[in-house]
């Protein structure tokens, strides 16, 4: 298998339309073989689609995003894939070392080490290019943005703040898209294709949100992550949103904020849709009472970690 930047044989290829167009039935033809639980099989399209991906005008961050995703849940089943993508990983690596700076490789390897869940591995390599004063500002960046949480607390403050206010203007995007979809849809012929771009947008606008606001509880910037929580909750009073909310704020030990937050859900939510978050709190709270501290000890355990890493 080629793990090295398939950059040459796209050059060297008359017609770039025929590799993206062979790189797309790959990717189309190796989640069809997963599906089958024909592992083996599946692992060479996925790997075609990777390394030609960059040619498919339309995938955007799909190549950086669902192809690794899902070679990395195929090595769950197939060992092979994971040496795959460390292959692909270490060529870039290589090349990183070697003095070339190149954005797009940047976002190969720090991917690459995402889905690997390797984010020591990519620190640590991030110190040593300091260490040996290669380290590139845009690697940098992408660094600390894709692992943010093991930086928190670290000395990168001014990066940390801008990677947060970047995901802060990441929420507002979505958060314009989900009110448009409301009030102007897409596709108004077509009610089945509008639903689920309104669900498939709201379900990101809840991932990014929930998100957001966990790291600004670590940092303890409250202010800004009650202002985020009221500014999604306007237009979005969601009962997953709700109890992504409430459950970061039991974690950290702040029972008055999620009283407020419960008590905010009870004027905005549907009776059924309350008695869902009323269910699954329960449920939380059970577990808690099964292992009393469990929750605050994860946190505990992570800004531990964090420091340790600092």
């Amino acid at each position: 298998m080629n793990a090295t930047i398939p950059v040459n044989e796209a050059e060297k290829e008359k017609d770039r339309l025929e590799i993206s167009q062979k790189a797309q039935a790959a990717f189309d033809r190796g989640r069809k073989l997963y599906s089958e639980k024909k592992y083996v099989e599946a692992l060479e399209p996925y790997l075609y689609a990777f390394d030609n991906g960059h040619l498919v005008s339309g995938w955007g961050g799909v190549r950086l995003s669902f192809i690794p995703a899902e070679i990395a849940r195929l090595g769950e089943h197939h060992p092979p894939a994971l040496e795959a993508l460390k292959e692909r990983r270490d060529a870039r690596e290589k090349l990183i070392f070697e003095g070339i700076q190149d954005y797009d490789i940047y976002s190969e390897w720090v991917a690459l080490n995402a889905y690997l869940k390797d984010s020591e591995h990519c620190i640590k390599v991030t110190k040593k290019l300091s260490k040996n004063k290669i380290l590139d500002q845009d690697l940098k960046e992408l660094v600390v943005s894709r692992n943010l949480e093991l930086f928190l607390e670290s000395d990168e403050t001014e990066l940390v703040n801008a990677c947060l206010n970047n995901r802060g203007q990441m929420i507002l995007h979505t958060l314009a898209d989900y009110e448009t979809q409301q009030f102007a849809p897409y596709f108004k012929e077509d009610p089945e294709e509008t639903i689920r771009t309104q669900n498939s947008t709201k379900r990101r606008l809840v991932y990014q949100t929930v998100n957001l606001y966990r790291l600004l509880l670590i940092r303890n910037d409250t202010d800004k992550a009650k202002a985020l929580a009221e500014r999604v909750l306007e237009s979005l009073p969601d009962r997953d949103l709700f109890a992504g909310l409430i459950s970061l704020e039991r974690s950290h030990g702040k029972k008055s904020r999620s009283k407020k937050l419960f008590e905010k859900a009870e004027k905005r939510l549907s009776t059924d849709d309350m008695a869902w978050l009323e269910a699954t709190l329960q449920t939380e709270e059970s577990a808690e009472e099964k292992e009393p501290g469990s929750i605050t000890k994860a946190v505990e355990k992570k800004k531990k970690s964090k420091k340790k890493k600092s």
